[in-house]
């Protein structure tokens, strides 16, 4: 499989011929811890009450930028900001997995 990537021009990449790390690993929690693990499958309800107020509070601050400071701006941007940005990618990443809500179009919409 390498040499017939190398040829492309990929030889950079290491390819390793061991099995799945994910898959074996699911496994293996599934098999030591399954019925735990079953009860978070499934939509979670809190998430869209989380994240309707992150993106207001990120609309707001958004306004409010205009009077901060330089210092100010570049703190509130960095770990406010940040973190609610790194929040709604990981709720866009669930919604599009349909576990926002449980009716399919609402996922969709949100």
């Amino acid at each position: 499989m390498a040499t017939m990537f190398a040829k492309r021009g990929r030889a950079d990449y290491y390819w390793s011929d061991t099995e799945y790390t994910h898959r074996t690993r699911n496994r293996e929690m599934l098999k030591a811890h399954g019925a735990e693990i079953k009860k978070l499958y499934g939509p979670d309800p809190w998430l869209r009450y989380l994240m309707t107020p992150f993106v207001l509070l990120q609309i707001y601050l958004g306004y409010r930028a205009k009077d901060m400071g330089w210092p100010t701006l570049l703190l509130v941007g960095y770990f406010v900001g940040g973190t609610i940005t790194h929040s709604c990618f990981l709720a866009i990443h669930e919604a599009t997995h349909g576990l926002c809500f449980i009716t399919p179009l609402y996922n969709d919409l949100y």
